[in-house]
């Protein structure tokens, strides 16, 4: 990989993602990517919960970073978990068992235009979700 794509490639990505969806905060795909090459790099295990509403761009994001494609199999894991701010009602569990994840919360002020690019979105679910990926 050249050094001048390692330097747009995230720039480029980002500005996909905002094409398509109502990003209030993109700082989020720079976390989950970086658990992503913790994970390739053998850095240990780190588990990651992205709490967000719905609507938000979770299903997305998740798609772009499931590693469709890949086979392997090793001994240890990391964990991105993209869910709703409902998980709350258990953190509390899981504070008795001993932190194992890092939160990142994603907040929406204005909600009106998540649903305003959702019905900009419609019928091109398709195109979405290739580009995406």
């Amino acid at each position: 990989m050249e050094s001048k794509d390692f330097h747009t490639g995230l720039p480029k990505v980002k500005n996909t993602f905002t094409n398509w969806l109502y990003l209030e905060d993109d700082r989020f795909i720079d976390v989950a990517l970086a658990t992503i090459i913790a994970h390739r790099f053998g850095w240990g295990p780190i588990w990651l919960f992205v709490i967000a509403p719905s609507g938000s761009g979770k299903t997305e994001v998740k798609a772009f970073g499931s590693g469709v494609g890949v086979r392997s199999c090793e001994c240890r894991f990391g964990l991105i978990r993209w869910i709703t701010p409902a998980i709350e009602k258990y953190q509390m569990m899981y504070q008795v068992l001993g932190e194992r994840f890092c939160n990142v919360r994603i907040y929406i002020e204005n909600r009106e235009k998540i649903v305003e690019q959702a019905m900009k979105n419609a019928g091109q679910q398709t195109e979405t979700q290739s580009e995406l990926a």
